[in-house]
């Protein structure tokens, strides 16, 4: 008479791995700091900014809720979003002061002196 044959053991499916949020904030980052780094587009970087930053807070989320397997990439688009926003900020600054010292210095200028045509 034959053994009995165990039955086969089934393993449990491997939970999917939920890393786009956390992508996304690697991705949106490096984009904000590159905008961030002319003056004039630095209200992209500000928008760029702040959507990766919401998502990467979105992904810690999912991490502190184990539905997200991303650790190191999330908190990475965190940092870099955050330093993108904060770049924009500052480029922002830069290009409204630079502006007010345009101002400033076009209103310094004398007024030319008017030239009155003699009568003839």
């Amino acid at each position: 008479m034959p053994a009995p044959v165990p039955a086969p053991m089934l393993a449990a499916p491997a939970r999917e791995a939920r890393n786009g949020l956390g992508l996304a904030a690697v991705i949106l980052g490096p984009i904000a700091i590159l905008f961030g780094l002319i003056p004039l587009t630095g209200f992209v970087a500000i928008i760029l900014g702040i959507v990766g930053l919401a998502l990467g807070l979105a992904g810690i989320g999912r991490l502190r809720t184990a539905r997200a397997t991303n650790k190191i990439g999330t908190t990475i688009g965190v940092a870099l979003s955050a330093t993108g926003l904060a770049m924009g900020i500052y480029g922002m600054v830069v290009l409204f002061q630079a502006t007010n010292q345009l101002v400033e210095d076009l209103n310094s200028i004398p007024a030319p002196p008017s030239v009155s045509v003699p009568a003839t």
